[in-house]
């Protein structure tokens, strides 16, 4: 199964999943990787690449923007080369408006 149908049949079945283990998989998945994003974000920031105030929300706006996956399509994964433009235009967004 791949990551997006995972995170797919998680957010469907979450009424039906013990908060055990929804917070297991939030915690060594999603939360994670924004705890790690977070940590370069203030890297950057410390360096004067990015102008950061707030490490966290800025990872959340970046993993956001760079998200494939509608959920709106029932967890239909857009062909390599638009998921490379949706990447693309979102990391053009993400550094608009976070550039030092």
């Amino acid at each position: 199964m791949t990551h997006p149908a995972t995170a797919s049949a998680i957010n469907a079945e979450a009424r039906h999943i013990p908060p055990a283990a929804i917070t297991a998989w939030q915690e060594t998945g999603p939360l994670r990787v924004r705890r790690e994003l977070a940590g370069y974000m203030a890297k950057a920031g410390d360096r004067g690449l990015l102008r950061i105030d707030n490490p966290e929300r800025a990872a959340i706006h970046l993993m956001t923007l760079v998200s494939v996956v509608d959920p709106a399509y029932l967890g239909a994964v857009p062909a390599p080369d638009e998921i490379t433009e949706i990447v693309t235009s979102s990391i053009h967004v993400f550094l608009h408006g976070y550039l030092g």
